[in-house]
């Protein structure tokens, strides 16, 4: 362990000044060191290598790189630091930085178990989030003035594009690095080839990241929303925070009975978008909808004017596709369910669903009407687009939106590091401002009522309000099979002609069906063809994919499957050999255009909801009507997270840091050919302790720092060992 003294008042030397871009960092690792966490951290970064640079070195590099404020690759600000990185190791007791080459092998040997417990720890407990959340600035305040935590939840996509692969004479096989981060998967408005996800909890007033998630393709949702969920209730045990006004805000991808079970399980209050609009074709609650007072919600004024309206508590169930880890069926939940309109766009785009030129949106939420009118319900889901804008300013100030490394558990720590300089630099930001905890008095809201509201369509028979049965207005016509085409029947016989048992030479146990054109597994499930199909840069493939619900329980799936969604269906693709894959795949698509399309269920002139093939019976309760009451404007957060961080660059930067090392007596290094000890001779695991010692700066190196600058004092009140403000430079 090195000596070290702090903070002393000499003549500056030129030569021991590190370059600006280093100053946060510095302060940011002397502040962990005060604080008695670093010794934490490197205990608890522990990366499984057989040699070479630990966890901490990483840690030190990328905690320059992203206090930095330079955007840079890890390549380029590696060499721009190099003329000093054996003074900024220093700082973190190690004797030099590692290169490009060895970030990349200690980034590509993170496991996903030792990210699972370091990361909200270093997002929580190291940041030292504590007093920002307890700061009366960042609570959202409900109709009836109660003081709210508001925590969003939101996936983001990141897409790869495939450019095209040269293939000659005599070259390898292509080999693509992002084999191992990303897959295929629906990337929404974004464009590429493959991409992988990333679930992201943060808390909304005071912009702290509080857990990330991160899969390939679209991710697994539920595991995302689980374990976002348990990050909330573990963060407001560890700040002391009321888990009863813990609000989870979720986008549409969380609108179903799961994530809702989870969040009633867990005790939260949740608001999330829902897709179930097979309610609107309901009789009854048409006629609720036509008689029920709308009222214009409060907005911005950037988007589209919306107006909302309580519809009650709905009962809803789960998929049939939808089992617990178990393998046991949801319950049914019960949530008050709010709808919005506005005037759609044409046929509309995005959410919600078009009738008469209205586009109708639904919410979901276990909040009371009075201290959350419908108005505050819908005006505080979208107030979830603050979470884009910070996305922005994240990769704008840390650039996290480039790949650190192609390895998954890599890219997560990465990230987690750079979201982990947001937290500090919000709370550190805090520490220098200090700002008052008096809030501004809540006003009355005056809520504006529509005169003149469209009215749904009714039929004229009368329909009872409760558990109404809810089915298709129209007979659905029936399709002629005859002049369908059934693409496995045309490519019948080639797809016999293939040589089945070389295909399926690295699926042990797995047949080919001649009469179905399907798969059969060692569990005996049938995998029918779904497609031939031809992916940029790859062979042509026959792609097989099991039936919803087939892989669920299955006995096997633990072998069989790596993927943790269990809703995972089964899906194997299998190259097809050269002379028939051309004209196969030519006959499929030959057999699809011929297929007609299928035939409307309803004559109207919007679309059908997709949940009308699978509608169920409709639990249905209005709620009562509420006494006169006068509430409250709900009132938003009023801190400035990025004022905080701007406040924290701006001291950080004025500062002029000298950092003088000196190393210790060398050590005498025995000879390369002989052993030492028994250990090395039988090359064993070395220990977490022998392994840090690799880079550990000499013992008895001493190390000073000088802080010099407009704000140098500032700095040294905020370093908890920091001496007296006498000796300022």
């Amino acid at each position: 362990m090195s000596e070290r003294k702090r903070v002393v008042h000499e003549e500056r030397s030129n030569s021991a000044r590190v370059p600006d871009l280093a100053s946060a960092g510095v302060v940011l690792i002397e502040w962990l060191r005060g604080e008695g966490l670093w010794g934490q951290l490197t205990e608890r970064l522990k990366i499984q290598r057989e040699g070479g640079y630990p966890g901490i070195d990483a840690f030190v590099f990328l905690i320059y790189l992203f206090t930095s404020g330079l955007r840079l690759g890890v390549k380029e600000f590696g060499e721009r630091a190099r003329k000093c990185h054996g003074q900024l190791a220093a700082v973190g007791e190690r004797a030099r930085l590692p290169t490009q080459a060895s970030m990349s092998r200690i980034l590509a040997a993170v496991s996903p178990e030792m990210l699972k417990e370091f990361g909200p720890w270093l997002l929580r407990e190291a940041a030292g989030t504590r007093a920002v959340l307890n700061h009366p600035s960042v609570l959202t305040r409900d109709a009836e003035g109660a003081g709210w935590h508001v925590f969003d939840w939101d996936p983001t996509i990141t897409t790869l594009r495939h450019r095209a692969l040269p293939v000659f004479e005599n070259m390898p096989q292509a080999n693509r690095r992002s084999e191992s981060l990303a897959a295929p998967g629906y990337p929404g408005r974004k464009r590429g080839d493959v991409q992988f996800s990333r679930g992201t909890l943060q808390h909304a007033g005071s912009g702290l990241w509080l857990g990330i998630e991160m899969g390939p393709g679209n991710g697994a949702h539920r595991h995302a929303v689980s374990s976002a969920i348990e990050q909330v209730v573990a963060t407001c045990e560890g700040a002391g925070l009321p888990k009863e006004k813990a609000l989870l805000r979720m986008d549409g991808a969380a609108g179903n009975v799961p994530a809702i079970t989870g969040c009633i399980k867990a005790a939260l209050h949740f608001v999330t978008r829902l897709a179930h609009y097979h309610l609107l074709e309901n009789d009854a609650v048409k006629r609720h909808l036509n008689e029920a007072q709308w009222y214009v919600v409060p907005s911005s004024g950037s988007g589209p004017t919306r107006q909302a309206a309580d519809l009650g508590r709905v009962t809803l169930e789960a998929a049939p596709t939808s089992v617990q880890a178990d393998g046991g069926a949801f319950a049914p939940v019960e949530v008050r369910v709010v709808v919005s309109r506005f005037l759609a766009a044409g046929e509309g785009r995005g959410a919600g669903h078009v009738i008469d030129g209205w586009q109708y949106e639904l919410y979901g939420t276990n909040l009371t009407a009075a201290a959350w009118p419908e108005v505050e319900v819908v005006a505080g889901y979208y107030g979830r687009c603050g979470q884009e804008n910070r996305f922005s300013q994240e990769d704008s100030e840390l650039g996290l939106d480039r790949i650190f490394s192609y390895h998954l558990p890599g890219q997560h720590l990465a990230n987690l590091i750079g979201l982990f300089v947001w937290n500090f630099s919000i709370c550190r930001g805090m520490d220098l401002e200090c700002p008052p905890r008096e809030l501004p008095a809540q006003t009355v809201a005056t809520r504006t009522p529509v005169e003149q509201t469209p009215r749904l369509p009714e039929v004229e028979a009368a329909a009872p309000l409760v558990e109404t049965a809810i089915g298709p207005s129209t007979p659905v016509p029936a399709i002629d099979a005859s002049s369908s085409v059934d693409p496995n029947l045309d490519v019948a016989p080639m797809m016999n002609a293939l040589d089945w048992s070389a295909m399926l030479l690295r699926y042990d146990g797995w047949r080919w069906l001649t009469e179905s054109q399907s798969l059969l597994c060692p569990a005996a499930h049938v995998l029918p063809l779904a497609q031939i199909e031809h992916v940029k840069g790859q062979p042509i493939r026959a792609r097989f994919v099991a039936n919803s619900g087939t892989c669920d329980s299955c006995e096997l799936r633990p072998s069989c499957i790596t993927s943790v969604d269990p809703l995972y269906k089964k899906d194997v693709r299998l190259c097809i050999p050269p002379p028939l894959a051309a004209p196969l795949r030519e006959m499929w698509l030959r057999a699809r255009e011929q297929k007609p399309s299928k035939p409307e269920l309803h004559a109207k002139p919007q679309k059908t909801p997709r949940h009308t093939a699978r509608m169920k019976p409709l639990v249905w309760f209005p709620l009562p009507t509420a006494a006169e009451q006068t509430p409250l404007v709900v009132a938003p957060p009023i801190l400035l997270p990025a004022t905080l961080r701007k406040q924290n660059r701006a001291t950080c930067s004025s500062l002029e840091i000298e950092i003088i090392v000196a190393f210790g007596p060398p050590v005498d290094r025995p000879s390369p050919v002989l052993a030492t000890s028994p250990t090395q001779r039988q090359r064993r695991r070395l220990t977490w302790p022998e392994r840090l010692r690799f880079n550990e700066l000499r013992s008895g190196s001493t190390v000073e720092l000088r802080l010099y600058g407009l704000h140098a004092a500032a700095v040294r009140r905020l370093l908890p060992d920091a001496p007296s403000t006498a000796n300022a430079a």
